[in-house]
């Protein structure tokens, strides 16, 4: 399971009409998997889902 962050940049950016400044912010995302299995004798029965 991971949890939320955020991850900023920017740049001033110089070209032939003067100079721009930009900045962006970005908040990241993570995933939760979670598996169930049952084992009945030599046999292996699982399952897995999640949410992204």
């Amino acid at each position: 399971m991971t949890f939320p962050s955020t991850i900023s940049g920017g740049a001033t950016v110089i070209g032939p009409r003067g100079s721009a400044m930009f900045k962006e912010t970005v908040l990241t995302s993570g995933t939760l998997r979670a598996p169930i299995g049952f084992a009945p004798g030599s046999w292996l029965f699982y399952a897995t889902g999640g949410l992204a």
